[in-house]
């Protein structure tokens, strides 16, 4: 029994064959992809029938011609749930590579398990004692400087901590209210450790741009 994507093709291959002899190939293209497309045919579909066609390829799939799919045994699904549910520091291309499958593979499976990748919420690395204070001299600040205008300086630096790292924005999790605050949370220290850049020029570049 034929598919419907065997069927599509096939239908397509013969509206087209029927139509570009009547001018141009070009022009009996354009026909093809507009009456397909008025059928509701997404472009990228015909015109890779088209490409097929165009490489004298049977409008039937044969059998087999597929790649060998992945099979997913129950205890890969289970170990595919520890290393994503409830945890960051994996994506899905490295489990992609840990699994020897695409990373589309992944994406389904987690979408089955109902595992969605979400972004960790930044809070302040403080102590009770620093919370507390802060209200207090915030006002101060606030009743003292609130005439004067302020220069901010925003120069880029690299942190010493992980916090720059697009990897470590996000963690995995089929139900944030049971996901550990340690992996949805993120900790900003208020003044972290960073390092500056600073750049020298050899004297013969300054004369060459002089």
């Amino acid at each position: 029994m034929s598919s419907n994507e065997d069927i599509l093709r096939s239908r397509v291959y013969k509206f087209y064959s029927d139509h570009m002899n009547k001018g141009k190939t070009y022009k009996g293209k354009t026909y093809t992809l507009k009456h397909f497309m008025e059928e509701g045919v997404p472009r990228r579909t015909v015109y890779a029938i088209f490409q097929s066609f165009d490489n004298n390829l049977p409008a039937s799939r044969k059998s087999g011609s597929g790649s060998t799919p992945k099979i997913f045994t129950p205890e890969i699904v289970k170990s595919l749930r520890r290393r994503f549910d409830h945890k960051d520091g994996i994506s899905q291309r490295q489990a992609a590579n840990m699994y020897q499958c695409s990373q589309g593979i992944i994406s389904k499976k987690l979408k089955k398990l109902e595992i969605s990748c979400r972004k960790k919420m930044r809070i302040p690395d403080q102590t009770e004692k620093q919370i507390n204070d802060a209200k207090t001299l915030c006002g101060r600040l606030y009743r003292k400087f609130s005439k004067f205008s302020w220069i901010l300086d925003d120069e880029p630096y690299f942190t010493l901590t992980h916090s720059n790292i697009h990897g470590s924005k996000n963690f995995n999790s089929s139900n944030v209210s049971k996901t550990p605050a340690r992996v949805k949370f993120s900790k900003k220290k208020k003044f972290e450790k960073k390092v500056g850049v600073d750049r020298y020029w050899p004297e013969w570049i300054e004369q060459a741009i002089d």
